[in-house]
Formats: structure tokens, C-alpha cells, sequence
């Protein structure tokens, strides 16, 4: 854990940075290649996103693989979720 006063996280090269409360929900670290397909993607880092818009890549991903027996598909992410600036994931659109 970084010191209290420590505003910015500056990590060594190829480690991660995270919330604890990621990992309490059962985040693992690294985190899929489709969660880091997405965070590349977007040009947002782990930590930008918030635990909804992780529920929502995860529950994607689940269904994909778990369901229509599938890797994650771009163009059906692309096609269901689109991106704001102030909600980094929005639900599938209508």
C-alpha cells in the first residue's frame, strides 16, 4: 500500500495497479485478455473503470463463452455497448 500522502500511482514496469475493493468482488489480477483487450481498446487503464463497467465486460464475456460457446466478439461488443465519457460503459443500446 502506498503511503497516505502518495496522490498518484507510479508503478514499477509490468506490475499492475488496482483497488483492493476489485479484488474483495473476486477480481484477479491480471485480469482476462479480454479486460485487458478492452482497457487497451478504450486507451483506459483498470482503475478507470468503474466495478459496474467491469460486472458489465465480465457478464459479456460469460455469456459469450459460457453460453453462445464463443471467445468475446468485437463486433458484438461494439454492436451492444458504446462509450461516454462520463459512464465508461453504457448498457446495450435500444
Amino acid at each position: 500500500m502506498p503511503a497516505a500522502d502518495h496522490r498518484e500511482p507510479n508503478p514499477p514496469k509490468g506490475y499492475v495497479v488496482s483497488f483492493a475493493k476489485f479484488h474483495h468482488q473476486g477480481l484477479d489480477s491480471p485480469p482476462s485478455r479480454f479486460m485487458r483487450a478492452l482497457c487497451h481498446h478504450y486507451g483506459m487503464e483498470l482503475q478507470h473503470f468503474s466495478l459496474n463497467a467491469i460486472a458489465a465486460a465480465t457478464i459479456f464475456a460469460a455469456v459469450c463463452e459460457g453460453y453462445l460457446g464463443m471467445m468475446p466478439h468485437w463486433d458484438m461488443w461494439l454492436h451492444l455497448y458504446r462509450v461516454s465519457s462520463s459512464v465508461p460503459l453504457v448498457g446495450p443500446q435500444g
